[in-house]
């Protein structure tokens, strides 16, 4: 086995395979179902804070937000049952797209380690596998959720005591925030392993995620200084994709949502609309089709993140796994045997002399 790349050499090479992925050649095919994957996966993100509206743009006087704080919430009007669907619906819908994006993890997987990139063939290869991670990531997110509800649970059973002057009740104020930090962290550190290193396990041995992790824990053990520079070079490395997305973001909202915002105020104007039934249908579809538009441009700006990610994983793994280096590294075929050489033949005997 050859000597397995480190946190930084594995940088250049992620840069070489998803240029080769996503140049040689160009392939739009290619890249917009990498958009779709990205945009599934959470790879194409960065622009969280672009979304945001400076209060003092809506109202200078700042009386906006007093409007909006005295307002009744959108959901005064509504009865219990009514709430109770919307938020079954809202449940449904979010665990179906954890679904498909625990699925599509393996088919980011399957692009990256051989080039495969058709969704519904991805989808139908790696749906046993994505379905038995999507049941590790209900666990994971019901232990997490408790863990941080414990926490939040001392916060709020300490603040009357900090209130008061408590020494104890600091203390454990104190110890529910150091407690919970460590959780989130923690768990995050668990996510990024498994989303990088285990998922590769469960894809080529076939196991579940929690077999997969079992035969993860000792390659981290004895490499633990490795797989610790790995996930400090990955924050430094996430950091700057997320400022480079956020930017472009910036931009791409900018140039679309401004000619899209001038058009409709002018038609607006112009035809003299108000508001009624039509109008906010119109104004809703339009809506959905612009942010669905945006989503899709995030997607593409996000391919190339993802695929670059995915790519820095495999090869920083691909030679201390075994069998994710023979898929990385094929050994070349053995060559032909050479060519028996024909039998030496004894040269013909001399004549002798003839008899008397």
């Amino acid at each position: 086995m050859a000597v397995p790349l480190n946190a930084l050499d594995a940088i250049s090479g992620a840069f070489s395979r998803a240029g080769d992925l996503l140049f040689h050649p160009f392939r739009w095919s290619f890249w917009w179902r990498m958009a779709f994957i990205a945009v599934l996966t959470g790879e194409a993100g960065g622009g969280g804070n672009v979304f945001r509206i400076p209060a003092e743009i809506l109202d200078k006087s700042g009386r906006a937000g007093d409007r909006f704080l005295a307002a009744a919430p959108p959901w005064a009007g509504l009865s219990i049952a009514a709430i109770a669907v919307l938020v079954l619906a809202g449940l449904v819908i979010t665990l179906v797209f954890m679904y498909l994006a625990c699925v599509f993890r393996f088919v980011l997987f399957d692009v990256v380690l051989t080039g495969r990139y058709r969704l519904r063939e991805g989808f139908a290869r790696w749906q046993h596998h994505g379905t038995r991670f999507f049941w590790w990531v209900l666990g994971y997110l019901a232990i997490m959720m408790f863990a941080l509800g414990f926490c939040i649970l001392l916060i709020v059973g300490s603040v009357s005591g900090v209130k008061s002057g408590s020494p104890i009740a600091i203390l454990v104020l104190m110890f529910a925030a150091l407690l919970a930090l460590c959780f989130f962290l923690a768990g995050a550190l668990v996510f990024v392993l498994t989303r990088d290193f285990v998922i590769p396990i469960m894809a080529m041995d076939g196991v579940s995620a929690l077999d997969a992790w079992a035969r993860l824990r000792p390659m981290i053990t004895a490499n633990l200084v490795d797989y610790l520079a790995y996930i400090g070079m990955k924050i430094v490395l996430a950091m700057a994709a997320a400022v480079a997305a956020g930017i472009a973001s910036f931009i791409i909202l900018l140039v679309l949502a401004l000619p899209v915002g001038i058009i409709i105020g002018v038609l607006a104007a112009a035809l003299h609309l108000t508001w009624n039934p039509l109008t906010i249908f119109l104004a809703v579809l339009a809506g959905l089709i612009f942010f669905l538009l945006i989503f899709f441009v995030m997607g593409l700006l996000g391919a190339p993140i993802g695929v670059f990610f995915q790519s820095y994983a495999l090869l920083f793994f691909g030679r201390r796994y075994r069998p994710l280096e023979l898929a990385l590294y094929p050994e070349p075929p053995a060559p032909p045997p050479a060519p028996v050489a024909p039998p030496i033949m004894p040269p013909p005997a001399e004549p002798g002399p003839a008899p008397a």
